[in-house]
């Protein structure tokens, strides 16, 4: 944040610095990140409850621009649905961004030093909302659609639409490679290695984390 701005600014600014990282990745050169773990809280812990609402809710459809209700729920049956489904993206997120973040660190601190490994931390704390905005706006962009015909593929004003939410998390994984370029002074070739290996632990994490979510959530309504 830069404190001469408002507070509103400040977050603003610091949501668009995130599709600047090679501009912005000397600045997470500091071992202070009090103020980065407030900026998660404020942007990627509400992102991520909100994206798990279209996505696994099992008395609500999502579709043709319009809530449908499925099956006679209470209301009461609706808010613990919500809720579930809000706990059940949480978790998803978090453990796509600690499959990120375990390999990321620990690879900085083995190559740069336990002082560097500080600016990787600090960066994923600013950076973790590109994960749940993505998903996040892929359900906003899918929920006016209609259901493609069998046989047919999405019209490709909706394909491209959806091509923007799929690139946040690159986004993602150039800050880290960039903060551990210019940040913490490692390598062209280390730094592309190390995101590399977090991006190929994270990618197994996350699947194995989707799958077990299907399986423990209820299956939708006929």
């Amino acid at each position: 944040f830069e404190e001469e701005r408002g507070f509103a600014s400040r977050v603003g600014l610091t949501l668009l610095n995130a599709f600047q990282p090679s501009m912005t990745a000397p600045a997470f050169a500091k071992s202070e990140h009090r103020a980065a773990l407030r900026f998660l809280l404020l942007t990627a812990l509400p992102l991520s409850l909100l994206a798990g609402v279209i996505p696994h809710t099992r008395s609500l459809l999502f579709a043709d621009g319009v809530i449908h209700v499925l099956g006679q729920p209470t209301p009461s049956a609706i808010a613990l649905d919500v809720g579930r489904a809000m706990a059940v993206q949480l978790a998803l997120d978090a453990v796509h961004l600690m499959a990120l973040w375990l390999p990321f660190i620990s690879l900085l601190r083995a190559y740069a030093g336990e002082e560097k490994a500080e600016y990787g931390r600090r960066m994923l704390l600013y950076r973790a909302w590109l994960l749940p905005a993505s998903t996040l706006l892929t359900g906003l962009i899918l929920w006016p659609q209609s259901e493609p015909a069998a046989g047919q593929s999405p019209a490709q004003g909706v394909l491209f639409l959806l091509a923007f939410p799929q690139l946040l998390p690159i986004f993602l994984l150039l800050a880290m490679g960039y903060t551990a370029r210019y940040a913490c002074a490692l390598s062209t070739m280390w730094s592309i290695l190390i995101v590399i290996i977090a991006a190929t632990v994270s990618a197994f994490a996350s699947d194995a984390a989707m799958t077990l979510a299907n399986i423990v959530l209820p299956k939708l309504p006929s």
